[in-house]
This record gives structure tokens, C-alpha cells and sequence, in this order.
């Protein structure tokens, strides 16, 4: 049996389907009838034995997307999800990393960018101061000049 639909999930399902209290309105083939003393109401069936039930469970369910293995098939399926999982942990780890590395060049980036805007906002300064300096002197050589 499957991880998914092993033996311990269908002999739970046999022992709730044949301890289910059968509906008020239980009316069983063939004209059979049921006084039920009061307060005593049955639950399951007497129609199946145990295997019986067992065999109508595995029929319901052979339809759905359960799949039926023999216990070396589950061992080999069990193995490959963990492998699966086990190549899934690396991609993560593996994008982690590439996303770390990137945000890593980013952050690198943006120091070296604000270290030339510091560099380039202190040449500023100087240009301005310059600016100054050579607007003072051409005042004072335009006033030279008048004289």
C-alpha cells in the first residue's frame, strides 16, 4: 500500500464504517424490518464481515487518485519523494545563495555609489568655492581697473 492509503487507514475506516449508527430512516432491502427496543439503535451493519468491509473499501477507493503499491513500490516512491525533497532543499539553498551574492553586489554598489556622490559633492564645494574666489578677484580687478 501507498504512504497515502496504507492498512492502518483502511482498518480505521472499517472500524468507523462498522460501528456507524445507521440513519433514522435505515430501511434495509428485502422487507426487512427493525423494532429497535428504546434508546437502541443499531450501529453498522451485519451484512459484511470485517474482510467484506475491507473489500468494499479498497473497491470505493480504487477509482480515486490513491495509488495501490506493493510495499517495495512504496519504499521506492518514499525514497524518490525524499530525493525529490532532498534536490528541492538544494535548489532553495542554491537561490538563496545566488540572491545573497546579488544583494551582497548591490549593497556594494550602493556604498561605492554614495562614495562618488561624497566625491562628487566635495569637488562641488571646491568649484563653488572657486567660484567665489574667482568672482571676488574679477570685482577687485574691475575695480583696479577704475582707478
Amino acid at each position: 500500500m501507498s504512504e497515502i492509503l496504507n492498512k492502518p487507514m483502511i482498518d480505521a475506516m472499517i472500524t468507523k464504517f462498522l460501528s456507524w449508527k445507521l440513519p433514522d430512516d435505515f430501511s434495509p432491502d428485502c422487507g426487512i424490518k427493525f423494532a429497535a427496543p428504546v434508546n437502541d439503535w443499531p450501529v453498522g451493519t451485519n451484512l459484511f464481515t470485517g474482510q467484506q468491509a475491507r473489500a468494499m473499501i479498497e473497491h470505493m477507493l480504487s477509482d480515486c487518485m490513491v495509488i495501490h503499491m506493493t510495499e517495495d513500490q512504496a519504499d521506492a516512491a518514499l525514497a524518490h519523494g525524499h530525493y525529490l525533497e532532498q534536490r528541492l532543499a538544494e535548489a532553495e539553498a542554491t537561490t538563496q545563495s545566488a540572491i545573497d551574492y546579488r544583494a551582497d553586489e548591490l549593497a556594494n554598489a550602493a556604498i561605492r555609489g554614495n562614495e562618488a556622490y561624497a566625491d562628487l559633492q566635495a569637488k562641488l564645494a571646491e568649484a563653488e568655492a572657486r567660484i567665489v574666489e574667482l568672482e571676488g578677484a574679477v570685482v577687485y580687478n574691475c575695480g583696479q581697473r577704475k582707478d
